[in-house]
C-alpha cells in the first residue's frame, strides 16, 4: 500500500492532568505488525505541548469549572486523552472510532499533529466507519489542509464516508470538489442524505454551472433535496424564486447578475 511521505506523523501524545497544566508530553510505543494504518512513524517524532490556556478570564473559567474537573473524572474512569490516543491505533475498528471521537472533543485534538493523523486514517484505514469518523473529526477541526481528503472522500465506496466528506465541504469549501459534488447531487441512485449534503456544500460556488445544477434539482421527487437546493440558491444569489425553475433561470442569467 502506498505510504505518505516522511512528513506524516504517527505520534500520540500522553496527556495526563499534570501534562495538561505544565505542557509536558511523552510518546508511547506503536506496533504496526498487523495494523490497519500503514504509515510508519517518522524517524524523529515531534511532540506538541498541550498547555492549559489561562490567558483570558473566559479561558481561566473554562479551566477551573470544565477542563480541570473533567480531567479528574477521566483519571478516575480511565477515559484519558492518553488512552484515547492508544485506542485510535487499536486493531478493533470500534475502539479506533472511539479514540478519534474522544480526542477531537478536546481543543488540542482539533490541532496538529492530531489533525495530521486523522488525515492519514481517513485515507488509509480499511474500515469505512473509521474513515468516516476521521473525516468528521477533520470537519469539526475545520482543517483547511484536509481539502484533498474531503474531495477524495466524495468517491469513497462507503456512503457514510461520502456523507461525512460532503458535510465537511459545507464547512470547509474546496473548489476542486465541484465536479464530484455535482455528480453526487445528480445521481438519483445516491443516498438522499448524501445528495442533500452535496446540495448544501454547493452553495459556496457562485457559478452558472452550479446554479443550473441546483435549479434542475428543484423538481426532485424528494422534497428534502429540492428544499436544500432552494436554500443554496438563496444563499448564492440573495434572491428567492421558490421552486419555479424558469424564474430561477431567468433570474441567474438576467440583468441582475446575482452571480457576479
Amino acid at each position: 500500500m502506498k505510504l505518505l511521505d516522511a512528513k506524516t506523523l504517527l505520534l500520540l501524545v500522553s496527556l495526563s492532568g499534570s501534562v495538561m497544566l505544565n505542557g509536558g508530553c511523552a510518546m508511547f510505543a506503536y506496533d504496526d505488525d498487523d495494523d490497519a494504518l500503514p504509515p510508519p512513524p517518522p524517524p524523529k517524532p515531534t511532540t506538541v505541548p498541550a498547555e492549559a490556556d489561562l490567558s483570558t478570564p473566559s479561558a481561566l473559567a473554562r479551566e477551573i469549572f470544565i477542563d480541570f474537573p473533567r480531567r479528574l473524572t477521566e483519571m478516575g474512569t480511565g477515559k484519558t486523552a492518553q488512552n484515547a490516543a492508544i485506542e485510535m491505533e487499536d486493531s478493533h475498528p470500534d475502539r479506533r472510532r472511539d479514540g478519534i471521537n474522544n480526542l477531537v472533543d478536546r481543543s488540542f485534538g482539533k490541532q496538529a499533529p492530531y489533525t495530521d493523523r486523522y488525515q492519514q486514517i481517513a485515507e488509509f484505514d480499511r474500515d469505512p466507519g473509521v474513515r468516516a469518523a476521521a473525516i468528521r473529526a477533520l470537519n469539526r477541526s475545520r482543517d483547511d489542509s484536509a481539502g484533498k481528503v474531503f474531495v477524495n472522500g466524495l468517491s469513497d465506496d462507503s456512503m457514510a464516508v461520502r456523507l461525512e466528506a460532503a458535510k465537511a465541504l459545507s464547512n470547509v469549501p474546496n473548489e476542486q470538489s465541484i465536479p464530484a459534488l455535482i455528480k453526487l447531487l445528480n445521481n438519483a441512485a445516491e443516498s438522499v442524505d448524501v445528495r442533500i449534503a452535496a446540495a448544501d456544500a454547493l452553495r459556496h460556488y457562485r457559478s452558472l454551472e452550479v446554479a443550473r445544477t441546483l435549479i434542475n434539482t428543484l423538481s426532485d421527487r424528494d422534497f428534502g433535496i429540492a428544499w436544500q437546493a432552494r436554500q443554496s440558491l438563496r444563499y448564492m444569489t440573495g434572491g428567492d424564486q421558490r421552486y419555479d425553475q424558469t424564474a430561477w433561470l431567468n433570474f441567474v442569467t438576467g440583468p441582475a447578475k446575482p452571480l457576479g
